[in-house]
């Protein structure tokens, strides 16, 4: 879906809305899931952006741009697959922008844009927050690791932000990265150290992370649990390449 130039986010918000809503105005932090994975020359890599509020209450939210970086050389975007998003936005996508950030989207940046139903806020949740939608590269070539991340500003026009109400912005942490080992086979799930096999390392960073954090989340759920131990295990051993 395109917009003609000089359209921003903002005017069309202005137009578009009209909430009546009282608005809890809590910073949304944007953040990726997973924040590790292995993959394969020749294969899709899928990468969730993940909004959550940063308070104890659902934040309504009615736009997000997120202008993503990655390297061109090891990942070529492919577009975005919304069927798992957690809000049916009105639209979400890379649209055409006043400052060009989306008039090449081989060249390792572009500016991704959900814009809220009008009247009908996406109601963004604290951690593990909503999956906004879901960002598809083709990896190229081997990497021991290769990044994908926020950008704060490019141009004159383009930010990564989190609007609340039209011009209203609570855009909080957008430091987080993803980080994607490409192997010269299909890559092994449970490489969690990014060096194309499964061992030992791997099963301590799973251990040490276990029902804590998501440094060993394997199926992509947000936890390390037994379901990414058994994923684990019944890779263990393997060589990646």
């Amino acid at each position: 879906m395109l917009l003609s130039k000089g359209v921003t986010v903002v005017s069309l918000l202005m137009s578009a809305f009209c909430l009546n809503v009282e608005v809890q105005a809590e910073t949304v932090s944007l953040s990726f899931r997973p924040i590790h994975q292995t993959s394969g020359v020749g294969a899709l890599v899928e990468v969730d952006i993940i909004a959550s509020s940063d308070g104890m209450v659902d934040q309504p939210v009615v736009a997000i741009d997120a202008i993503l970086q990655w390297d061109p050389d090891y990942l070529e975007l492919i577009g975005v697959d919304n069927s798992n998003a957690d809000y049916n936005w009105f639209v979400a996508d890379f649209l055409n922008d006043p400052d060009g950030i989306n008039d090449d989207l081989t060249d390792g940046d572009a500016l991704f844009t959900a814009l809220a139903q009008a009247g009908n806020p996406a109601m963004v949740p604290p951690p593990p927050g909503h999956i906004i939608t879901t960002v598809q590269f083709l990896a190229l070539q081997p990497t021991m690791v290769t990044t994908l991340s926020y950008v704060e500003t490019m141009g004159t026009y383009g930010r990564t932000r989190v609007l609340y109400e039209p011009g209203g912005e609570i855009t909080g942490d957008i430091s987080a990265v993803a980080e994607i080992a490409i192997c010269p086979l299909p890559g092994c799930s449970s490489d969690l150290d990014h060096d194309c096999d499964v061992d030992q390392s791997d099963l301590g960073i799973l251990l040490s992370a276990y029902l804590d954090n998501d440094s060993g989340d394997i199926n992509g759920d947000g936890i390390t649990d037994q379901v990414d131990l058994g994923i684990l295990l019944s890779e263990y051993g393997t060589i990646c390449f």
